[in-house]
């Protein structure tokens, strides 16, 4: 077989992805099927692997009418008419494809108000996952009845930006939403609904609720924000993460700062590691962010500081704003304070004689704290800051005991303050001096 057909469907498979549209684009008809066959009818027909999605046509049809299923406008006594209506079983038999669609879950046949064992949320997170799953890159000069979805940014955004976000922002209350939908939409639109999701998980958390409805109220929106949406991009995406957050960054810091001391109680038990890990980075931002002020403690300053510096001093690139060369370039760190980079000494000179760049006060700052933790040598300095960072996984640990060091020694908070405020200044002016260069290249070309 050529390697760019897909095998034809079997009559089975075509009744299933007909019960599946009619299920998806018009619901509440009384012919269509409840959640339990949905979920088992995209999950029987939808791929992952993305050179499959890209040859089986009937991604397409499954993916659109998923689309069209989450983004159309519903009225709150709508979603719950529909809600009730998937959650309870009244499926018509007769079709051999609806049959084969309860077969693997065993349902009561005869009894036709049975609530199925697939309820609404966990059929809304599948459907999510479908849609991140099937997103890809927008083909370009094609016909759009033979392309995989989506074939236009009308394919996913069908209502417009505001009203395809608003529609989604619909579920915000059904903590399964956010799972994947997120993914969609990589816009400070986004950003602004997650919010909103993690809102609902402060609102609703309950360290007396059992597992089953602290999962449901305060796990589950957790997961889809951090697991489906935010954790995707990485330490060195960070930068394009603070830009997008601007908007709406007073909300998501309050936010953070409420749920940041819920994480360390319920983690243990409920698997969220990665998702601690995330709110940790997240309060650096937080705290150093130049568009709102957030109180800061000292252990928190500590903190920070910390992750500051060892970002920088495990991130090969010179930091003199200068330079043109790229990151990966060979560099060494400056003998006075450990962490700063620089690939020559004719770098590293103006870097510090220049009055108006950070390095020179930084470094001073940086010998300071070494001092007064009793660090000035190197090799005890490097035992701390030789660390690589994972691109997933933060060195929360290793902070935390750095701030416990800190604050035996007591640490002036104005000294943790000035360190983290020059690192934040010598990356920001790094980062303006690499997006320059960005541009110049790209009108080169």
């Amino acid at each position: 077989m050529p390697p760019h057909r897909f095998p034809k469907s079997t009559p089975i498979e075509l009744g299933v992805l007909r019960a599946l549209r009619t299920a998806l684009r018009d619901p509440m008809n009384p012919d269509s099927c409840c959640s339990l066959a949905i979920h088992a009818g995209t999950t029987m027909l939808s791929r992952t692997e993305p050179d499959l999605m890209a040859k089986d046509p009937r991604q397409s049809q499954i993916l659109r009418a998923v689309m069209y299923f989450l983004t159309c406008p519903r009225s709150e006594q709508e979603r719950n008419a529909l809600k009730k209506k998937l959650n309870t079983c009244h499926c018509k038999f007769v079709d051999p494809a609806v049959v084969y669609m309860h077969i693997g879950n065993n349902p009561t046949y005869d009894d036709p108000n049975k609530v199925v064992p697939i309820d609404f949320d966990t059929l809304l997170a599948a459907l999510c996952l479908i849609i991140q799953d099937g997103l890809g890159t927008l083909p370009k000069n094609t016909v759009p009845d033979q392309q995989p979805w989506p074939n236009s940014e009308q394919e996913i955004m069908p209502n417009g930006a505001t009203g395809t976000v608003h529609s989604l922002l619909q579920w915000a209350t059904d903590p399964s939403s956010g799972h994947g939908a997120f993914g969609v939409f990589r816009t400070p639109l986004s950003f602004s609904l997650a919010t909103d999701h993690l809102q609902f998980a402060v609102d609703h958390f309950d360290a007396r609720a059992g597992y089953p409805v602290l999962a449901k109220t305060f796990l589950l929106p957790l997961l889809a924000c951090a697991d489906g949406f935010f954790f995707t991009m990485w330490i060195r995406d960070m930068d394009a993460t603070r830009k997008a957050l601007r908007p709406i960054f007073p909300k998501m810091a309050d936010v953070t700062i409420k749920i940041a001391p819920i994480l360390p109680a319920v983690e243990p038990t409920m698997g969220l590691g990665h998702v601690k890990d995330w709110f940790e980075r997240m309060k650096i931002l937080v705290w150093e962010s130049r568009f709102t002020m957030v109180p800061c403690s000292a252990p928190d300053a500590d903190f920070h500081m910390f992750n500051r510096l060892l970002y920088v001093r495990n991130l090969n690139q010179c930091m003199h704003l200068e330079c043109k060369k790229a990151l990966g370039i060979k560099t060494t760190v400056c003998v006075q304070c450990g962490i700063v980079r620089y690939c020559s000494t004719e770098c590293q000179r103006p870097a510090w004689r220049a009055p108006h760049l950070p390095h020179k006060p930084l470094c001073q700052a940086i010998h300071s704290l070494r001092a007064v933790l009793e660090l000035k040598d190197m090799d005890e300095w490097d035992s701390w800051m030789l660390r690589t960072i994972d691109t997933k996984v933060a060195s929360g640990r290793q902070a935390r005991h750095f701030g416990d060091l800190c604050a035996s020694k007591e640490v002036d908070l104005e000294l943790t303050k000035k360190i983290a405020e020059g690192v934040f200044a010598l990356t920001e002016g790094k980062r303006a001096q690499l997006d320059e260069l960005e541009k110049q290249v790209a009108q080169r070309q």
